[in-house]
């Protein structure tokens, strides 16, 4: 049965790779950055390092911690990752900085590990839980080591503000922490949470992928297959990123459908979803 679609999979996954860098080529901006850092998921590093350089000239506000983001990975030294999670760590100790949580945010995709000041103020942001700074230092926080953040983080899961809610369901899924309590947590909230809150696809995404119900898993998956249909573009991509690794060949009308939508987020992030699915099939 593979070795007959095998020739239709290689089109497909062919079609998406061909838009990941239509995208990274011609976009700007965080969505080049989503580009490379999916072009660079699927190995092709050499493509990112000759399209995009060190000089941070053309980049503005947030995106140049996406650049930094990019770089890092690019990097061969030690020395070079330092010198770029340096400049996103400056980004968010500059306590007059606005894009402070774009910044801390990336430190987390980063791994790093913080110490000295920096660690000090990860903790000072750590405990107010009604600040949208407070999941991603607690995420930074299990970064360097702190065993007690993954339990803290699923207790902020259960705050009134809809905002905090969808921001923590959002750093739990990517800590990928398998501790006990915050899955739990998360797999009672996310059967509760209301289907008309902006927390809803985050927290159910989130449940799915690190598989938190075992007995709802499949129908709260195929909810969110069904909502990518006509949700919004953010939600779309994070539906994307977040069941990259659970969508099946009988997903696939959906995300092909999705190759032609306006946003070019959508179409990087239903891309890389298809071409994760096809690897697996062949």
């Amino acid at each position: 049965m593979k070795d007959r679609a095998a020739p239709a999979l290689h089109g497909l996954r062919h079609r998406a790779l061909a838009i990941l860098h239509d995208a990274f080529e011609s976009e700007k901006g965080w969505v080049k950055v989503h580009a490379a850092e999916a072009l660079m998921d699927f190995g092709r590093h050499d493509t990112v390092r000759q399209g995009i350089t060190a000089a941070e000239g053309p980049w503005e506000g947030s995106t140049r911690i996406g650049h930094g983001r990019v770089m890092y990975a690019l990097s061969t030294h030690d020395s070079e990752k330092q010198y770029w999670s340096g400049k996103i760590e400056g980004y968010y100790t500059d306590k007059n900085s606005p894009i402070g949580l774009n910044a801390l945010e990336s430190l987390c995709k980063l791994r790093f590990i913080a110490a000295g000041d920096t660690l000090e103020q990860i903790r000072r942001d750590s405990a107010d839980h009604s600040k949208p700074e407070a999941p991603f230092a607690l995420w930074a926080l299990h970064n360097a080591g702190n065993q007690e953040a993954a339990f803290r983080i699923g207790e902020i899961l259960s705050s009134s503000d809809c905002e905090i809610r969808k921001l923590t369901a959002f750093c739990l899924r990517w800590m990928k922490s398998g501790a006990s309590p915050a899955l739990k947590q998360l797999a009672e909230l996310a059967g509760n949470e209301p289907r008309e809150s902006e927390a809803y696809p985050f927290m159910r995404s989130a449940a799915v992928s690190l598989k938190a119900d075992f007995d709802r898993g499949a129908e709260w998956k195929e909810d969110l297959v069904n909502i990518l249909e006509d949700a919004g573009c953010s939600v779309r991509y994070e539906i994307c990123q977040a069941l990259k690794n659970d969508f099946t060949p009988a997903d696939l009308e959906t995300l092909l459908a999705l190759l032609d939508c306006p946003d070019a987020d959508v179409r990087i992030g239903s891309s890389a979803a298809i071409i994760s699915l096809v690897d697996r099939q062949i």
